[in-house]
C-alpha cells in the first residue's frame, strides 16, 4: 500500500510547548486527527514530519495542529498529496536496462544524479518503458516521473 510522507517546518510560535497532532482531510476542510508527532529535539532542528501508513483513496490533505498550554489550536500550512498512479522500476540494482511501470498519458522521465544535475531525459506515452542506462557511471540515480506536467513520482535506483 502507498505511504503519503510530509514534513513541516512550523513557525517559531510552535515551540514554546504544547502537544503536536497530525490532521488529515479528504476535501480540504473537515479535519481528523490521524497521529500525534513528538516536538523536534532541542538541538536546533524543527522539522516535523510524519509518514501516513494507510491514506485515505484519492486526493488527501494534511497539517500539523499545535496545542498550546492555554488549549488555543494553532495549524500550519495545509499540504496536499495528490493520487498519482503507482510507478514502479525494475530492476535495482540496474546494470544495462531500467524497467520503468504503470506510466500514464503523456510522461517526461528524468534521471539525474544525487546532486540533481540531469544525465538523461527521455519521453513516453507508453504504459511500460525500457530504458537504456548503460552510459551511466555507476553509483546513485534519482528517476523523476512527470505526467503531463505534473510530478507524478521520484524513484531512487542504482547503477553497477
Amino acid at each position: 500500500m502507498k505511504k503519503n510522507g510530509i514534513s513541516w517546518w512550523p513557525g517559531s510560535y510552535m515551540s514554546k510547548g504544547g502537544s503536536y497532532t497530525v490532521q488529515r482531510s479528504a476535501d480540504g476542510v473537515h479535519f481528523t486527527t490521524v497521529a500525534s508527532v513528538n516536538k523536534p529535539a532541542s538541538t536546533g532542528e524543527n522539522e516535523y514530519s510524519y509518514e501516513d501508513p494507510s491514506p485515505a483513496k484519492g486526493n488527501n490533505y494534511y497539517r500539523l495542529a499545535y496545542t498550546n498550554a492555554a488549549g488555543k489550536n494553532v495549524y500550519s500550512n495545509i499540504i496536499a498529496i495528490e493520487e498519482v498512479a503507482a510507478v514502479h522500476i525494475y530492476p535495482n540494482p540496474v546494470t544495462n536496462y531500467i524497467n520503468i511501470a504503470g506510466i500514464n498519458g503523456k510522461t517526461e522521465l528524468y534521471i539525474t544524479d544525487i546532486s540533481g544535475n540531469i544525465k538523461m531525459v527521455a519521453n513516453t506515452t507508453n504504459k511500460n518503458f525500457n530504458w537504456n542506462v548503460a552510459a551511466l557511471s555507476k553509483g546513485y540515480y534519482i528517476l523523476k516521473i512527470e505526467t503531463e506536467g505534473k510530478e507524478a513520482g521520484i524513484k531512487k535506483f542504482y547503477k553497477e
